[in-house]
């Protein structure tokens, strides 16, 4: 629908999908929208089996990936490793530099690795325990940080949400 996928690259995508599939059992369908309405009007066409996984593409997003996933997936693979896989290959700058098709061949492989395994994937594979924490430890700064900023101001006009600095 979005034109992201090159023509070229869509066969070796479909090839890849379906040996994956044939492999593991496990199904990925990968949507491309161009805005939020046509990803929820396609979404409600597809129901998830508790085997698969849905991928969105959507370059009118703030963040282009999105992931849905079924039970016995999200069972293996958890949360935190789709949230990580969504803001290492969907952000910004990184779709600036390697576009909306490599953000998602780049998403792919993480998910490849975590389905063939045997074990559970809480992370994204190749992702040190330190740069993990550093993450993590980066990511609380910056809330604490914006938290503090929120604080130092107070809305006085709710219906157009103009905030003026609070007098100490």
């Amino acid at each position: 629908m979005a034109n992201v996928i090159p023509s070229g690259e869509e066969s070796r995508l479909v090839r890849r999908l379906t040996q994956l599939e044939a492999e593991t059992g496990v199904q990925i369908r990968v949507l491309t929208a161009l805005n939020d309405v046509s990803v929820e009007r396609a979404r409600s066409f597809w129901t998830l089996g508790n085997r698969s996984i849905l991928i969105t593409v959507n370059p009118q997003s703030g963040n282009v990936l999105d992931f849905r996933v079924g039970n016995d997936v999200s069972e293996k693979i958890k949360r935190s490793f789709w949230l990580e896989l969504q803001g290492r290959y969907g952000n910004m700058f990184y779709v600036k530099e390697h576009g909306e098709d490599g953000a998602l061949q780049a998403a792919l492989g993480p998910i490849e690795t975590c389905v063939r395994r045997d074990a559970i994937c809480r992370q994204v594979p190749g992702f040190s325990p330190e740069q993990y924490a550093l993450s993590a430890v980066m990511a609380s700064a910056g809330g604490s940080i914006a938290g503090s900023v929120r604080t130092a101001y107070i809305t006085t006009d709710s219906q157009h949400g103009r905030c003026l600095p609070r007098l100490a």
